[in-house]
């Protein structure tokens, strides 16, 4: 593991999700997918929120009160990521009526 790894493990380690703060497993990026939409929807939903919020891939949700893991992405979900950066922010603002700047950093 490396530190930037450790580094998120030990941020959200043991946090809720929470109104600013969400958790979703990693992925390839496709679209339309299941997956791609519930990402879609969510960062939508953080938009709407006041102070915006956080969607974290790589994590695995906590169930039953249980607390979220830090399980991280293959090579394969990064790079799908990386490759359709520009295609998931037009996607994202598809859905708006005003432009939206989603912020996408991919730690390795």
């Amino acid at each position: 593991m490396n530190i930037r790894e450790e580094s998120i493990k030990n941020l959200f380690q043991g946090n809720q999700e929470s109104r600013e703060i969400e958790f979703k497993r990693g992925f390839e990026w496709e679209y339309p997918t299941a997956k791609s939409l519930e990402l879609i929807k969510t960062v939508l939903c953080m938009y709407n929120t006041p102070q915006g919020g956080n969607l974290i891939l790589g994590i695995k949700e906590g169930r039953n009160n249980s607390k979220p893991d830090y399980i991280g992405m293959t090579k394969e979900e990064i790079d799908s990521f990386e490759r359709n950066e520009e295609i998931i922010k037009a996607i994202i603002n598809s859905y708006c009526n005003t432009t939206i700047i989603p912020m996408f950093e991919i730690i390795k």
